[in-house]
């Protein structure tokens, strides 16, 4: 079994753990410089193999794997092994600001580490590959998709401005905003194991 990391925000891991979300889309990159309807044009700076592509690429060459792959979820996390805890990890989502958890943290003197630095060891969050597409970003243009990327319920009324803002946070400072609708992977997931 093919396993690889992928990164959600604390948000995105709630709304992985709360069931909202089974549904994500990465950007491509390096982006395609446009889609003939069957073939992608890619710049010379893209991997060979994804030069003369057509649709049946998206699969085979997503970053984040294929149909089957496994995902391990890194989020932001504390390490706790050694200070006493019953527990190895500690990870924020659990954890909200304010809260019992949280002040205990404190009082410790335990940090957040950045989820882009926690280790296989620590995951506790896995997801199978059930589908994995190409699209332009502005294409998700379907409620069911709005809402499989985790939109809560108190934004059910609002999900596509929702999501417009959520992904312009992460993304538009990058240079990969809504408004310039890049090609992105979508990968849809199952939880396996918690």
């Amino acid at each position: 079994m093919i396993e690889k990391p992928i990164i959600f925000s604390t948000e995105m891991v709630k709304a992985i753990l709360e069931g909202r979300k089974t549904q994500t889309r990465r950007i491509m990159n390096p982006q395609p410089l446009f889609y003939t309807g069957r073939r992608y044009i890619v710049p010379d700076n893209a991997p060979k193999k994804w030069h003369d592509c057509d649709d049946i690429f998206a699969a085979g060459f997503c970053p984040y794997g294929q149909p089957g792959t496994v995902l391990w979820v890194r989020e932001t996390w504390a390490d706790l092994r050694g200070m006493g805890f019953g527990f190895p990890f500690a990870y924020k989502v659990d954890t909200p600001s304010g809260s019992e958890g949280d002040r205990c943290r404190i009082e410790f003197g335990v940090k957040w580490k950045p989820s882009i630095h926690m280790p296989r060891k620590a995951a506790r969050l896995f997801l199978k590959v059930k589908d994995v597409r190409v699209e332009r970003l502005q294409e998700i243009v379907s409620g069911k998709d709005v809402y499989r990327e985790g939109c809560p319920e108190s934004e059910k009324h609002n999900a596509f401005n929702w999501f417009m803002k959520l992904w312009n946070n992460i993304n538009a400072k990058r240079g990969y905003g809504w408004e310039t609708s890049p090609w992105v992977w979508v990968i849809e997931f199952e939880v396996v194991r918690r």
